[in-house]
């Protein structure tokens, strides 16, 4: 599962705009790439701090807070349907190979009595 970006923040999701600013600006102070002096440590701290800044553009604007929640429930559901989906497929497949198991046992069971009826 991919991290949203309320797990970016740090944040739940009925944060507060107030809460998202200042966890927003706590992750800022720290990540920001200014802040860091090792050449390699930098494009780490870039990346992370292009991905604390993309969640707080979209959390931070109710609008666009609403369309990503609305996103975020659609994808919960469509998760959800495949769950189902593969549950139906697997209950399927152990009722196929139930049947497959007693028609096994009914060959061997013939067998066995053509055998003893040639003895």
């Amino acid at each position: 599962a991919r991290a949203t970006h309320y797990n970016v923040l740090g944040v739940q999701q009925s944060a507060t705009t107030a809460q998202i600013r200042r966890a927003y600006y706590q992750l800022a102070k720290t990540l920001h790439p200014d802040k860091v002096t090792d050449p390699t440590a930098k494009a780490e701290a870039e990346r992370k701090f292009k991905r604390i800044t993309d969640a707080y553009s979209t959390l931070s604007d109710e609008g666009r807070r609403k369309e990503y929640d609305q996103e975020l429930a659609s994808d919960a559901q469509s998760a959800g349907q495949r769950q189902q989906q593969r549950r139906q497929q697997q209950h399927q497949t152990s009722g196929k190979q139930q049947v497959a198991k007693e028609a096994q046992q009914q060959l061997e069971q013939q067998l066995r009595e053509q055998s003893q009826r040639q003895q």
